[in-house]
């Protein structure tokens, strides 16, 4: 019974609207926008480490303002992830 009622609140929970468990960011990459759903309190760097990115290789701008890997991300933020790297 109990578990059966942990399973209820659940499913309540998650269909409440503006969960907070998770935020969606636009993020802009390689020339391609994504929208990317993370848990609340992620940090760029592991936004990075999500999108298999390497911190050394790149540049973030969040709100048109570039950031460092340890800034938190929030809910409906924009992202930019600028290369700064190049061939030759």
């Amino acid at each position: 019974m109990f578990v059966y009622a942990i399973n209820i609140l659940k499913i309540i929970l998650k269909n409440i609207p503006g969960d907070y468990k998770s935020m969606k960011l636009a993020v802009k990459y390689d020339k391609k926008m994504k929208i990317i759903e993370l848990e609340d309190g992620t940090k760029v760097l592991d936004l990075l480490k999500k999108l298999k990115i390497n911190l050394e290789e790149v540049i973030c701008k969040r709100n048109n303002k570039i950031v460092t890997e340890f800034e938190i991300l929030k809910d409906k933020d924009n992202i930019e992830i600028i290369n700064i790297t190049t061939g030759g």
